[in-house]
């Protein structure tokens, strides 16, 4: 959690910079409602992982963007 301003205000912030366009964004998160990955979505976020989360699954999420094979 971020005390100031919340990640999905950040990625936001990000996807709007042109320097962070096309920057791969992952939410890792404990919020798992409808309306928080919609949020997620709406914010251009890359990934919505929700918490707990495989750490294979997130090495595989992590290559895929990052082109790591």
């Amino acid at each position: 959690m971020l005390p100031i301003i919340d990640g999905f205000k950040v990625c936001k912030e990000l996807k709007e910079h042109i320097s962070f366009k096309k920057t791969p964004i992952l939410i890792l998160t404990a919020k798992n409602r409808i309306s928080d990955i919609q949020r997620g979505k709406s914010v251009d976020a890359d990934e919505y992982i929700i918490k707990p989360f495989s750490s294979k699954n997130l090495v595989a999420i992590i290559r895929k963007h990052f082109g790591i094979l």
